[in-house]
């Protein structure tokens, strides 16, 4: 929540270093779900996995694991993996020290049910989660995936 290109700066030079193509999300900074972001998002997704001749790993922190999750559950013929970075996956949106900040830049309440229920579920391609118990912002009970084969 908040992040823009710029926060994604070092983690994409990173992975440039392992080897890895990398592409930018390219919608500004993340203030949540709006409108269209899952379309482009698609789109993107349609165009990497054309560029590069298979399917994309997606690389989502924080909000943006959920919107690669969603990505991969819409498209899973296109999606290689997800790995998300401090992703509140599960728990109640309040159980993250972000909340505050989403309902700031969203203008609306968290909590909503139906959306919670939708997000939780599993995407049906290979998915990582990398948290730490004691990253300050999403608690380590919410940054996990159910245990999976």
């Amino acid at each position: 929540m908040g992040a823009n290109a710029t926060t994604a700066v070092p983690r994409g030079r990173f992975r440039r270093e392992l080897g890895y193509a990398t592409a930018a999300g390219g919608q500004g900074m993340n203030v949540g779900p709006r409108p269209g972001v899952l379309e482009r998002a698609a789109d993107d997704l349609r165009a990497l996995g054309e560029k590069h001749g298979q399917p994309v790993s997606l690389v989502g922190w924080s909000l943006g694991g959920i919107y690669a999750r969603e990505l991969a559950k819409l498209h899973p013929g296109q999606v290689r993996s997800v790995i998300t970075l401090g992703t509140p996956l599960t728990g109640h949106p309040k159980a993250t020290n972000a909340w505050r900040i989403y309902e700031l830049l969203t203008r609306s309440k968290i909590g909503d049910g139906d959306g919670r229920a939708r997000i939780r579920g599993e995407a049906p391609v290979h998915t990582t989660t990398i948290f730490t118990r004691r990253d300050g912002r999403v608690s380590g009970r919410c940054g996990r995936n159910a245990p999976s084969p």
